[in-house]
């Protein structure tokens, strides 16, 4: 009988990908939405609500990069040399993001920094849009080794998600902004929030046909067991999220558009998740062949099962300490 550890670790590995998508996404929806705003006193008070946090939301990431390597070795080796060249580019920014966001705070000129920080924060959305439509189009394995060219991961599909990642993080930077501030600035980041919404929205679905139109294996996926109940079940959750949404910008409210922000981006995340699914490396590798052996991926459920409460402690404990309205010299409360 085999295991069914390789595909509780796809979801392991899945839904902690999404804590880093969605709460590294409002700190890099913040910075791209300080590349809008004219004036240095309140692009201070964007970078303020989320400089308490975004180290730890970050943390999610490397830590998906570590399972990655020790429990699907395989997709590690072959999807970090594939798509080397995104993958490296994204480091540089979110090293560049994060040197701003401490130098601003002693820099005699801050608007540089404030603008490194909305820079860096575009770049690594742009990148990790263009890495997403790379893995999703697949890649050519021979060997258990990756066989392709340094550029290959470069598709038509990846300006349609790179634009729908952009999108769906200035969503989420936009609607926690909205719970982090007040007056004026609450007020345009309401309006914002609709306007990358509505962007998300049809990138969403233009990614969607793409995919169904250019990569068969994922249109496979979405149309068979067990991909298609999910894929239609996430696509019905979306629709009502965004609904929900907009009424909720429209209401006094301040932390309702956050959740449901972030409920409709996890719901596209499963639809992703659906069109991929049993591939670890699409379009021919599965999830089982991918995997470490047995001993290995059960020594790493224990070890990850102790360090996750961990983590999720340590972050529930940042967001708590750093609650309360953002002004420009830190936090009201």
């Amino acid at each position: 009988m085999a295991s069914a550890l390789p595909e509780v670790w796809f979801l392991v590995v899945g839904l902690l990908l999404l804590l880093y998508v969605v709460l590294d996404g409002a700190d890099l929806g913040a910075g791209i939405l300080s590349l809008l705003l004219p004036d240095e006193e309140r692009r201070g008070i964007l970078m303020a609500g989320v400089a308490g946090v975004w180290h730890a939301n970050q943390t999610w990431l490397v830590i998906v990069g570590g399972m990655l390597f020790g429990v699907f070795p395989l997709a590690y080796g072959v999807v970090f040399s594939a798509l080397y060249v995104p993958l490296m580019v994204l480091v540089f920014t979110l090293v560049a993001r994060g040197v701003a966001l401490e130098f601003r705070e002693s820099a005699r000129h801050p608007r540089r920094w404030s603008l490194v920080f909305g820079l860096g924060s575009l770049a690594t959305a742009v990148t990790q849009g263009l890495a997403l439509g790379g893995f999703l189009a697949g890649f050519r394995v021979e060997g258990g080794h990756f066989a392709g060219g340094s550029w290959d991961w470069l598709n038509p599909l990846c300006a349609l998600t790179a634009v729908g990642v952009v999108c769906g993080y200035t969503l989420l930077g936009a609607t926690h902004a909205v719970a982090k501030t007040e007056g004026e600035l609450q007020a345009w980041c309401r309006r914002a929030a609709r306007w990358s919404a509505a962007g998300a929205a049809a990138a969403g679905v233009a990614s969607c046909a793409g995919a169904a139109l250019l990569l068969p294996h994922v249109a496979a996926a979405w149309t068979s067991l067990p991909g298609a109940p999910i894929f239609g079940a996430a696509w019905i959750g979306a629709v009502a999220a965004g609904v929900l949404l907009f009424r909720s910008l429209a209401a006094d409210g301040s932390r309702a558009p956050f959740a449901w922000s972030a409920l409709a981006v996890a719901l596209a995340f499963a639809v992703l998740a659906a069109g991929v699914y049993p591939l670890a490396i699409p379009p021919a590798v599965t999830v089982a062949e991918a995997a470490a052996p047995e001993n290995t991926l059960l020594y790493m459920l224990v070890v990850v099962g102790a360090l996750i409460p961990v983590m999720l402690l340590y972050n529930a404990y940042l967001y708590r300490v750093f609650r309360g309205k953002a002004s420009g010299s830190g936090y009201e409360g």
